[in-house]
């Protein structure tokens, strides 16, 4: 019994000498992982053409804004003077991607709604009469008498007098002055661009066309949104179309007070504000320009 159990831990002991190279060890293969990647690609696939065919109406929006493809209607049963009217609202419909010549812009109702809602705070039938009105009898057109003062000033001192002078004085004073700066800031681009050649160009041109053409534009998304009648829409863009012509006689200084009136409202630097000028000059300049095709005069 001592011998055998003495002799155990010798035979155990042996096994440490056994080189690795004769140990023959049977592992069962490991499992092959899955191939998901065909299915990753087609659950990709499938969600690119998804969102395509959700927002096709954007994506060729977007092909048409880039590449300036005018979204007209054929053989439009308006007369040359209504189309006149709506097409003051040209360079803002392009932008948005809708109809340049008809009272529906056939833009989505959501998207509608937003830009009625989010930009213009028009939520009811009240609101939209109060913002057509605001832009038919005031506008923008409002603020111009202080812009062109203080460019007439002839020292920096009397202009910052004259600044002085609007804050303590004028009710509006905080919009003035902000559109004053907005101008004076704007100069040296609308030159570059060469939208104007001097600042006696933009005394004389004004920016009526930029409450003309945001009135003719947004009281068609009304319209569509059922806020206003069609009766009260052609008179709102009767209203546009005398705004227009109050001061500008083609559809090239309708286009430059255009953007000058962008440029008081929000600085050259904004964004957009480089595309619409290259909007409006398209516009003049393209061969199946609805401008070049319905004259600007009455």
């Amino acid at each position: 019994m001592l011998t055998l159990c003495a002799s155990l831990p010798i035979k155990a002991a042996g096994l440490l000498f056994v080189p690795l190279s004769k140990i023959r060890v049977n592992l069962a293969p490991p499992p092959e992982s899955p191939n998901y990647w065909p299915y990753i690609w087609l659950g990709l696939t499938l969600f690119i053409l998804y969102k395509i065919i959700r927002h096709r109406d954007k994506i060729v929006g977007l092909y048409k804004l880039m590449f300036h493809v005018y979204r007209l209607t054929p053989n439009n049963p308006l007369t040359t003077d209504q189309q006149r009217k709506i097409l003051l609202s040209a360079i803002y419909s392009q932008q948005q991607c809708s109809k340049l010549d008809s009272l529906n812009t056939k833009l989505s109702t959501a998207y509608r709604t937003g830009m009625l809602e989010g930009g213009w705070g028009i939520t009811n039938r009240e609101s939209a009469i109060e913002t057509l009105n605001f832009l038919k009898d005031e506008g923008q057109r409002y603020y111009f008498p202080y812009v062109v003062k203080a460019l007439q000033q002839p020292t920096q001192e009397a202009l910052d007098n004259y600044i002085k002078d609007i804050i303590q004085n004028e009710d509006r004073a905080e919009r003035a002055v902000e559109f004053i700066q907005n101008v004076f800031y704007s100069l040296d681009e609308l030159k570059k661009w060469k939208v104007i050649n001097s600042v006696d160009d933009l005394i004389n041109i004004g920016v009526d066309a930029w409450d003309s053409g945001r009135l003719s534009f947004i009281v068609r998304l009304c319209y569509e949104a059922k806020l206003i009648s069609e009766e009260e829409t052609w008179q709102y863009l009767d209203a546009a179309d005398d705004i227009a012509h109050n001061t500008l006689s083609s559809w090239n200084d309708y286009s430059t007070s255009y953007i000058l009136g962008r440029a008081m409202w929000n600085k050259t630097s904004a964004d957009g504000s480089k595309f619409m000028f290259e909007v409006g000059q398209h516009l003049l300049t393209k061969k199946t320009s609805p401008w070049l095709k319905i004259p600007f005069s009455k």
